[in-house]
This record gives C-alpha cells, sequence and structure tokens, in this order.
C-alpha cells in the first residue's frame, strides 16, 4: 500500500470590497455533507475545485461566477498555495485531500453577490473575523497569512 495521498485541486478568492472586507458564503449543510470533517453548514470563501483542463485562474473565474454571480473581479493577485485539512469523499469508500491556491482580487464597488445553490448566506466581513469564521476548515499557516492582510 503506497503512502501517497491523492489530491485535488481547489480555488479560493480572497474577495475585498471597496472598504477592504472580505466576502465569505455560508454552504449549505447538504453541500458540506460531502467534506469530511464538517458537520452543518461552515463558512468558506468562493470558489472551487478544477475541472479537467482548466487553469487555476479559470477556476477561480468560473467558481466564484457559479457561486456568486460576480463576473468582474479585479487585481487577481496569487495568494498562498497549500495542502490543506480537508478531504472530499468521491464515494462510500475513497477519499481525497485537497490542495489550496487562492487568489485575493477585488470587485468594483456596487458589485452584488447572487447565491447559487450551494450556500445559504453570504457576508462582508473583517479580516480578523473572516479568520475567525475560517478556522474549522483551513490550516494555520493559511490563516495566519489571511490576518497579515489587515496589514496592507
Amino acid at each position: 500500500m503506497s503512502n501517497e495521498a491523492l489530491f485535488q485541486v481547489s480555488v479560493k478568492g480572497l474577495i475585498k470590497n471597496n472598504k477592504g472586507d472580505i466576502l465569505l458564503l455560508h454552504s449549505t449543510p447538504d453541500e458540506v455533507k460531502q467534506v469530511s470533517g464538517t458537520q452543518g453548514g461552515c463558512w468558506d470563501l468562493p470558489g472551487g475545485r478544477a475541472h479537467v483542463g482548466e487553469t487555476i485562474k479559470e477556476t477561480l473565474l468560473r467558481e466564484v461566477a457559479e457561486e456568486t454571480q460576480i463576473s468582474n473581479l479585479e487585481n487577481l493577485s496569487f495568494f498562498m498555495s497549500t495542502p490543506t485539512n480537508v478531504s472530499v469523499i468521491l464515494d462510500h469508500s475513497k477519499s481525497v485531500d485537497i490542495i489550496l491556491f487562492a487568489y485575493t482580487c477585488t470587485i468594483p464597488v456596487n458589485t452584488e453577490v447572487q447565491l447559487g445553490l450551494e450556500h445559504d448566506s453570504y457576508k462582508w466581513c473583517s479580516i480578523a473575523e473572516a479568520r475567525t469564521l475560517l478556522a474549522p476548515n483551513f490550516p494555520e499557516r493559511f490563516l495566519n497569512k489571511v490576518a497579515e492582510l489587515a496589514m496592507d
């Protein structure tokens, strides 16, 4: 048996508004059932898993548009990549770990969020609050780097 894990790529956006707040989406309980180690709904960043043949940026743009109807992201900048503490259940016997690629980006003033079916609410929150709400599903090294955004 190999000790090598299987991975999928997930791309997330740290989307800032003109006040410097970060957009968080609240996942529905049904959506969260596909992810091991989580229960009930949880707060997450917009984004999702890459499809075959997509670039990292294409994945981010597609996922953000699907989840929020935002199609005018600006100032995309690579933030970090890291293995996560989350596994996705593929079927009853298999799961894969997630490698996260995150980007910071902004949206124009007056851009509206319209949720898709995977989420039941959203909120704009301070970087400190975002760090707290994301803590159950993101590794500490990622959360620490998010906290550094407050210094920018």
